[in-house]
């Protein structure tokens, strides 16, 4: 694999991670929220079981399109916001309570890995040094540190969340 195509496969991630289940707007992060995603700590066992749940909430939303619809506007809303509204749906809540995940920990994991996916990504063309990637609000060591070690497999499990997610 050359580094052109693992660069490749981090944007793919990275844009990925976000998309999964819901397209983001372009809203600003508050200062709270994204200190919750940097001082949330990324695992491949919780990057598993996020990408199950959305993989399950995707399910969801296909006989749901009500459930769709407020999916795409969730994304524009603060941490808490997207918590009560999926705890709010019984359907939502059980997608992701089958993977072990608290709807919390779902956003938390999905805020998180875009943050640290974009920083993961500039560190990696070269525009920016990981001392300031950290830097970065939403971005921790330990997580940057996660996607550098684990890109490989991490891109592996993209794929494979990309294979099986319902055609809409």
């Amino acid at each position: 694999m050359t580094n052109l195509t693992s660069l490749s496969r981090i944007r793919l991630h990275a844009a990925w991670i976000v998309f999964l289940v819901v397209p983001v707007a372009a809203a600003a992060q508050s200062p709270e929220d994204l200190k919750a995603y940097g001082d949330y700590t990324l695992n491949i066992e919780n990057y598993q079981q996020y990408l199950d749940a959305a993989l399950n909430l995707a399910n969801v939303a296909v006989m749901d399109t009500e459930l769709a619809k407020r999916l795409n506007v969730m994304a524009a809303q603060p941490l808490a916001e997207q918590v009560k509204q999926l705890n709010g749906n019984p359907e939502a809540r059980g997608a992701i309570a089958k993977t072990g995940l608290t709807t919390r920990d779902f956003v938390l994991v999905q805020g998180a890995a875009f943050q640290t996916g974009k920083a993961h990504s500039l560190v990696k063309s070269g525009k920016l040094s990981m001392d300031n990637a950290i830097k970065r609000p939403g971005v921790s060591r330990a997580n940057l540190e996660f996607f550098q070690k684990n890109e490989a497999r991490i891109s592996r499990l993209v794929q494979d969340y990309v294979s099986r997610k319902p055609k809409t």
